[in-house]
């Protein structure tokens, strides 16, 4: 697309999804939107503009699920809050896409821990944070069991827990 400035070519990107990023041409006024993991060409008379084009640092990148994610330690709300703080949220694991290539990814590192993750009892059902039901399947057998109004994982099931409870929590960007 052609455009006088790089501010509107910025806006529109903002306006397509998956647009993160634009490189626009000071000469020729050409602006060319790119997705996630693709690198714009700079060259001589071109300046790049991105929007979130890799992960934040020290999270990892899902290229399955599109989902960056770290993991951190602290309660329910801690959690909560510190994600939302890095703009992002307590990881949805609304898709099984999602939750199996997380789980492998955790599996690859060794690691087979216990994690909250954003989920939460609210007005008598069971939702992620992006308000979205949550697929009874993927609780574990007896859960939820009432123990708690927040969501727990333990990679191979969906657990209630307290939501004071300390434990090792996941953030993901979109």
């Amino acid at each position: 697309m052609s455009t006088s400035s790089l501010s509107v070519c910025t806006a529109r990107c903002s306006d397509i999804p998956r647009c993160y990023g634009v490189s626009l041409h000071v000469v020729n006024k050409d602006c060319q939107g790119y997705s996630r993991f693709s690198d714009p060409t700079t060259v001589t008379g071109t300046r790049v503009w991105k929007k979130d084009i890799r992960c934040h640092p020290h999270y990892t990148y899902i290229q399955a699920s599109d989902t960056c994610f770290k993991w951190y330690g602290g309660s329910w709300d801690d959690g909560n809050t510190r994600c939302e703080e890095e703009d992002g949220g307590l990881i949805v694991l609304n898709t099984a896409t999602k939750l199996n290539s997380v789980r492998q990814s955790l599996l690859d590192a060794g690691d087979q821990g216990y994690y909250l993750i954003g989920g939460r009892y609210t007005l008598g059902t069971w939702a992620w944070l992006d308000e979205t039901p949550v697929d009874m399947s993927l609780w574990g057998p007896g859960e939820p069991s009432g123990t708690g109004w927040c969501m727990a994982w333990q990679l191979s099931k969906l657990d209630d827990t307290s939501c004071s409870n300390r434990q090792r929590y996941i953030c993901e960007k979109p």
